[in-house]
């Protein structure tokens, strides 16, 4: 009979955990201080924030998949930054504006397709570029690279993972009418950039809000953002951890000249 085994990490990956959180709120006052900036500099500055933000999750990343030489680099900073601008960048300017086009349908088809495909395939994408990036791979091509061959042999486990979290994070936020509210609607446009601006990659908006009131019943309120928000960075944290050992396991197994298994289910343990 087979022992069973946790799939899930927790006390090997608490720094991590500890660093997310500690982030994800410095992250989260920094967008309630943006609110009051006029625009455009209000965008330009949430832009600047996210991708800083992300340079701190790729240094969580890091953790999480073990420490090796050179993970930190100038120019690998610099390049996890420049990635993490781009995404802020398409979410500003391309996403966010498609979710106001109320009386175009055009463009409101437009913003469904490309909101639903954010929605689904930026964050993961963006974990797998921070693997790449991790494992030295200098050249864009082979980075885009990376990335192809893990979602082509991993797609439906990949997706998935990423879908257990957001599904989660989306059901809770409903409850508890957080910013990802959608009173009955999806408008996939206005998702993907609340998820990216107040939501992910963690949940402490809302726990922000909660703390700054002062009604009956906040303390039993803000209680349950934080068990929302240990949740989640356990989440996070662990699929992350799985993420990046997908993309490792297709990467290897393309330069040892191996059949990529489209959707393997099994994964190498990793050795740190």
């Amino acid at each position: 009979m087979k022992s069973f085994k946790n799939p899930f990490r927790f006390t090997s990956l608490l720094r991590p955990m500890i660093y997310l959180f500690l982030f994800s709120l410095i992250y989260g006052f920094g967008t309630l201080k943006l609110m009051d900036l006029p625009s455009p500099y209000n965008d330009i500055s949430r832009c600047l924030l996210l991708s800083v933000f992300g340079l701190g999750l790729y240094f969580v990343s890091t953790l999480i998949w073990g420490k090796k030489r050179q993970t930190l680099t100038p120019k690998r900073a610099g390049e996890v930054w420049s990635l993490c601008l781009l995404l802020a960048v398409v979410t500003t300017w391309v996403i966010s504006p498609l979710s106001l086009q109320g009386g175009n349908l055009g463009l409101l088809l437009l913003g469904a397709v490309l909101g639903t495909v954010c929605l689904l395939f930026a964050l993961p994408t963006l974990i797998l570029f921070f693997r790449a990036i991790y494992n030295g791979i200098d050249s864009l091509s082979d980075q885009i690279k990376f990335v192809r061959l893990a979602w082509r042999g991993k797609f439906w486990y990949i997706l998935d993972l990423w879908l257990m979290l957001f599904v989660l994070m989306y059901a809770w936020d409903n409850f508890m009418g957080g910013p990802l509210f959608s009173a009955g609607t999806f408008d996939a446009p206005s998702i993907f950039t609340t998820l990216m601006y107040l939501k992910e990659p963690t949940i402490y908006f809302e726990m922000i809000l909660l703390f700054s009131q002062s009604a009956p019943g906040t303390w039993e309120l803000t209680m349950l953002g934080i068990l929302e928000a240990v949740l989640m960075v356990f989440l996070e944290c662990n699929i992350i951890a799985w993420i990046g050992q997908a993309g490792q396991q297709m990467w290897n197994e393309y330069h040892y000249n191996k059949p990529i298994e489209k959707n393997s289910p099994s994964l190498p343990r990793q050795k740190h």
